[in-house]
C-alpha cells in the first residue's frame, strides 16, 4: 500500500494526459479505458484535472478532479447534481487498481480539495459494477444517494451518487 501524503500534485500536462488517455484496465473495468484520442486528452486539459505522481519515480500513479468535469452527463437529466457539494472524480493507473490504495488515494484527494477549494461537502458519481470503489468509498464516510443510468454504446450503465460531509 501507498501513502498519497507524500505524493506530488501536479497540474495536468499534455504529456501526463496523453498518457492517461491510454490506460487499459482489466475486466469489468475496460469502461474507464481511454481511447486516447483527442476529446479524451482536452477534457483532461480543462483546468479540472490533477495528476498524482509518485515522489521518487515521477510515474503518474493517478487523477482527480473536482467540480463539473467529476459529472457524468445525463445525471443532469436525472437531477442529482443539485446539492452545494464539491464534485470529485478520481482514477487509479491500472497497476494500482486491487492494490489496497484506493482509500489512502481517495484520502488525500478529500484532504486537498479541503485544502484547495476550501470545501468540506463532497459528491462523487459511480458506476454500480465499480464494487471495490463503491465500498472504499463507504469505507471514507460516503453515503448513497441517488441512483440513474447514463447511456453508452451497447446499452445502460448504471450510477449512483455518494455523498461525504468532512468533519475537517
Amino acid at each position: 500500500m501507498q501513502n498519497f501524503q507524500h505524493h506530488r500534485v501536479v497540474s495536468m500536462t499534455r504529456e501526463l494526459a496523453n498518457e492517461i488517455a491510454t490506460w487499459e484496465y482489466k475486466e469489468p473495468f475496460t469502461f474507464y479505458n481511454g481511447e486516447g484520442d483527442a476529446d479524451t486528452v482536452n477534457e483532461l486539459l480543462n483546468g479540472d484535472y490533477r495528476a498524482v505522481l509518485d515522489p521518487v519515480s515521477g510515474i503518474c500513479v493517478g487523477f482527480f478532479c473536482f467540480g463539473p468535469s467529476a459529472q457524468v452527463p445525463s445525471g443532469h437529466d436525472a437531477g442529482v447534481y443539485h446539492q452545494e457539494h464539491l464534485d470529485i472524480g478520481l482514477g487509479l493507473h491500472p497497476d494500482q487498481v486491487g492494490q489496497g490504495n484506493g482509500l489512502a488515494f481517495l484520502q488525500a484527494a478529500l484532504h486537498y480539495g479541503r485544502v484547495t477549494c476550501q470545501k468540506t461537502s463532497f459528491r462523487l458519481t459511480v458506476a454500480t459494477f465499480n464494487r471495490p470503489a463503491i465500498r472504499v468509498y463507504e469505507k471514507a464516510g460516503f453515503e448513497m444517494i441517488s441512483l440513474f443510468y447514463h447511456p453508452v454504446e451497447n446499452g445502460l450503465i448504471e450510477f449512483i451518487t455518494m455523498e461525504y460531509e468532512s468533519s475537517s
